[in-house]
This record gives C-alpha cells, structure tokens and sequence, in this order.
C-alpha cells in the first residue's frame, strides 16, 4: 500500500512539475516577444482642453518584430493596464487607464489598438509642447517617453518605450 502511495506522489510530482516547466517555458516566451515590442503612436483625435488636464485620445501600434507567434491560444493573450506617458526629461505628465484585452500578436505582424483616452495634467503637457513646438504640430511624438504596462500568464511587465 506505501509502494502505490510513493508511485502516485511520485507521478504527481512529475506532472506538476511538467506543468511548472511549460507554464514556465511559455511565460518566459511571452516576456522575450513583450520585450521586443516596438510602440508607435499612429493618430491623436478628439483634444479636450480644461484647466487641470488635456484629454486625448490616442492610437498606438504594436509591432511583433519576432519569429515567436504570440497570441496563438487563450493563455498566450495579453492586455494592456496602463500606459504612464514622460517628457524627455523623465518627468511625469499623464497616464491612460486601459481596457484593452486579449490582444494577439502573430510573428512578424503589427497591430493597431483602439482608442486610448489618455490624461496629460495641463501645466505640465503646455510646457513640454512650448520647449518642442514645431516637433508636435508636426505630429512628431518622439521626444515623448512612455512606461506601459501589460499583463500576461497573471504577471505584470512595464515597458519602457
């Protein structure tokens, strides 16, 4: 009776632990393509203008510059929980909260997400667009830093881009 006792824990043991292994293989696959991510702001619409914030909505795209074919099966689904926005300098001037789910990313591809809302606070978004004028009338956001962070197999990982 011990004897199929230790078989079966020893069984179990070997199961979990090849579960473990690939939730662990596909968590460190899903970090490598995360990693490798390229951000670009594609549209600015709808500009909103109040004492204490600017409002804007923003679409991004996400490039998939991998071979690894992200987004394949349920698990391999990411969202997006908040994207922090910088000036060149690293100080702080808004955030977009996000509902954005279940993106997928096949290798070699590129996706664009649907309107984010984002929050920029009014005196801090006016100074940064005096000290670059002619870069953001020609929409050209590269001076803009961003942190943003994306959930996946129940971790969170911030992005710098």
């Amino acid at each position: 009776m011990a004897t199929k006792g230790k078989k079966a824990l020893v069984i179990g043991g070997i199961v979990l632990g090849s579960f473990l292994l690939f939730g662990y293989k596909k968590y460190d696959e899903a970090k490598k393509v995360i990693e490798s991510l390229d951000f670009s702001i594609q549209d600015i619409s709808h500009i909103r203008i109040s004492l204490k914030k600017i409002s804007f909505d923003m679409v991004i795209r996400l490039v998939n510059p991998t071979p690894i074919d992200f987004g394949a099966t349920a698990s391999s689904y990411i969202s997006i929980q908040e994207i922090r926005v910088y000036s060149q300098k690293g100080e702080y001037l808004g955030v977009a909260k996000s509902n954005i789910h279940q993106i997928q990313l096949p290798a070699h591809s590129q996706f664009d997400l649907p309107k984010i809302s984002i929050n920029l606070d009014s005196i801090k978004a006016l100074q940064e667009f005096m000290n670059n004028p002619a870069m953001y009338i020609n929409k050209d956001f590269s001076q803009l830093k961003y942190q943003i962070d994306i959930s996946a197999f129940g971790n969170v990982i911030t992005l710098d881009a």
